[in-house]
């Protein structure tokens, strides 16, 4: 049902989600997705136990139907059981489960149905993102507020007691651009391109050989250029360099890191060349996923569910080409036991766990090669994938 295709069970062709016509953002969270932009309505879909779809009941809804109440959003991002996004005047809202604060809603501590805004000081957010069970923002001053879970200091402080209040992460520069989450550990860009980065480390993940928690934002060390796009897993990170070659530091113990082999974890080390080609990457749990400029995909890492979409469920620990797309690709998404990719023409395809119908397919169980998935996606400009264990 999180799919939006109508069915709980399944479907065996390709479905057109409905109502999201006008849409620029989808989000597919664990266990149901939201969309909104483009002048559209605020939507979101699938399971409901805790009130994340925001529509002021605890109904599952298997479409997109029914708007948010009280507020529209510019864009979403959804994770565990909530979701959060900004609307137009730049204002972050949360709404669904609250465990460990991770709604930011600052007093008030209860599970919410309808959006409400994050108790953060006055507007103007630039860039928003969720881990686990943790979100963080950027204001158009350049600080970064994080709040919820932070038994892995994931908010900037040296203390494992999560706060449903967004705390100031202190020690970063102040041309901060955007923020990335991992599950249990934050990074925020610094323009033109640095990355700073703290919170869990247990396995590599702060491009720090493996130590307890980190508290201080420190910076990426071993990289020589700046970063154009930042993506964080569970246990490793991955970065696109301006220079276009790729570089990954962290857990490789399923080959998260592409680098042909598996073991230790890792500090920032080369994984493709600029010849290779790559325009885009993404992360989410134990695997990667890379764009290359001829508009194939290939991905690496843990491939349980088939979410490498090679056609296989073996772990891959180098770069291994997606099979079955039919044209090329402008863009792709990691989501936690899937992945999506765009083609040039708009449809999306996505490969994976499709026990829940996750995949927009319209049908339940597991695809390990790609299958479509029409979304309107002449018109959607992204999907991102969420959702951590």
């Amino acid at each position: 049902g999180q799919l939006g295709s109508g069915s709980a069970d399944r479907e065996l062709l390709p479905v057109l989600i409905p109502n999201l016509h006008q849409s620029t953002h989808l989000s597919q969270g664990y266990g149901h997705a939201c969309a909104a932009g483009g002048g559209a309505p605020s939507r979101c879909w699938g399971s409901n136990l805790y009130g994340e779809l925001g529509i002021d009941s605890r109904m599952q809804r298997l479409m997109p139907s029914e708007p948010l109440v009280d507020v529209e959003l510019t864009m979403v991002k959804s994770g565990n059981n909530h979701a959060c996004g900004l609307d137009f005047e730049a204002r972050a809202f949360c709404w669904g489960f609250n465990s460990r604060g991770r709604l930011g809603l600052g007093e008030f501590t209860g599970n919410t149905s309808r959006p409400l805004p994050v108790a953060l000081p006055g507007a103007g957010l630039r860039a928003l993102d969720l881990g686990r069970f943790h979100g963080c923002t950027v204001t158009d001053t350049r600080e970064v507020f994080c709040w919820g879970d932070n038994l892995t200091y994931q908010l900037g402080v040296a203390t494992p007691n999560w706060s449903n209040q967004p705390l100031l992460v202190t020690g970063l520069p102040p041309n901060i651009s955007t923020v990335v989450s991992g599950a249990g550990f934050q990074c925020a860009i610094a323009e033109p391109g640095d990355a700073y980065c703290w919170g869990e480390n247990s396995t590599g993940q702060l491009g720090l050989p493996a130590s307890n928690p980190v508290a201080a934002p420190t910076r990426i060390e071993g990289l020589p250029a700046p970063i154009r796009t930042l993506a964080a897993g569970t246990g490793h990170a991955c970065a696109l360099l301006a220079d276009q070659t790729v570089w990954c530091w962290g857990d490789n113990a399923l080959g998260q890191l592409g680098l042909g082999s598996t073991g230790e974890p890792r500090v920032a080390t080369q994984v493709l060349p600029a010849e290779h080609g790559v325009t885009d990457i993404s992360s989410k749990h134990n695997h990667t996923c890379v764009l290359l400029n001829s508009g194939a995909v290939e991905c690496w890492g843990f491939n349980g569910w088939g979410r490498l979409g090679d056609g296989t469920e073996i772990n891959r620990s180098a770069p291994t080409p997606v099979a079955g797309l039919v044209e090329p690709a402008t863009k792709v998404i990691a989501g936690h036991y899937s992945t999506c990719a765009k083609m040039q023409s708009g449809d999306w395809y996505c490969w994976g766990k499709n026990e829940a119908g996750e995949l927009g397919n319209g049908g339940a169980g597991v695809r390990s090669f790609a299958d479509v998935v029409m979304v309107d996606a002449d018109r959607v400009d992204s999907i991102f994938g969420h959702g951590f264990e």
